[in-house]
């Protein structure tokens, strides 16, 4: 619980800078500073950590915006994730609406990369506001938008690179191996009423668009529970669309990309990801949560 108190205090409060180490590789950040050669020099530096303090710092109008709005808890869950059929690690989630703003904060615990938390805040149309990728106590990755424009920070082993977006071409955000973004995703999904919607992966710093190309009821087990579900049949990348079905809540289409597979309680709680690509599998643990 106190970890999970921390992510949603930092979630709303994401003031620290993210530029920790001072080597970077030029992005194409276009409005960004560039930073021809940031391997050595006072002024290098300087230039690196500014970068990673514009990515951190909210406006103080947003940091004080968000803390007056109202917070409502809903929902919260916990996924065994299992890699190839076996048990890989834990991974835990907290969905808080504050205002027409959405915060999801997770915790992978046991994974081969080490403990990991993620804090993703969208705005009432599911696009990312703020993202934080860290792994221990190192940030990954870092995102904010200003104004029209999303800045992504990514931290590697070479240095640090920065891309930039139009925040009006990112739907959603859907971080490789998070797997309650889906959570999200399904949502934007839904809000998008049937079109396909931008997605990204603020790590590979790359978009893809994914397409609800089916859905239809499909019970789940969980433990020793039944549930009443609905499987939903996501495509990244190209879809070819297929004759309509006259049933209620079905689409049919081909998909020509990566295939994934949600399942979703009649109020939408997400309660089951399967990756077949990946090979990953991530499943409630409990029904009642």
């Amino acid at each position: 619980m106190a970890a999970e108190r921390t992510l949603l205090r930092e979630a709303f409060m994401p003031t620290r800078c993210a530029a920790l180490s001072t080597g970077c590789q030029n992005g194409a950040g276009g409005r960004l500073p560039v930073v021809p050669d940031c391997r050595g020099g006072a002024l290098a530096v300087v230039a690196a950590l500014w970068v990673g303090f514009v990515l951190a710092l909210p406006s103080r109008g947003e940091a004080s915006r968000t803390q007056s709005e109202p917070m409502a808890d809903i929902g919260r869950g916990e996924f065994t994730v299992l890699q190839n059929g076996q048990r890989s690690h834990g991974e835990t989630f907290r969905l808080v609406r504050a205002g027409a703003r959405l915060v999801a904060a997770g915790s992978l615990a046991g994974t081969p990369d080490g403990e990991a938390e993620v804090t993703l805040q969208v705005d009432d149309q599911f696009a990312p506001l703020w993202y934080e990728l860290r792994r221990g106590s190192a940030v990954k990755a870092v995102g904010r938008r200003a104004g029209d424009r999303l800045l992504i920070q990514t931290v590697e082993e070479g240095g640090q690179r920065w891309k930039e977006y139009l925040s009006a071409e990112i739907g959603a955000v859907l971080e490789d191996g998070v797997m309650h973004h889906y959570a999200i995703l399904a949502m934007a999904l839904d809000n998008a009423g049937g079109a396909g919607i931008s997605v990204l992966n603020p790590s590979s710093q790359s978009l893809t668009t994914v397409t609800r190309t089916g859905e239809e009821p499909e019970g789940i087990t969980i433990g020793t529970r039944v549930l009443e579900a609905y499987r939903s049949d996501l495509c990244l990348g190209e879809v070819v669309a297929g004759p309509a079905d006259t049933a209620e809540r079905v689409t049919r289409s081909t998909c020509l990309g990566t295939r994934r597979f949600l399942w979703r309680d009649p109020d939408g709680r997400l309660l089951r990801v399967v990756e077949p690509d990946t090979g990953r599998e991530a499943v409630r643990r409990r029904a009642g949560i």
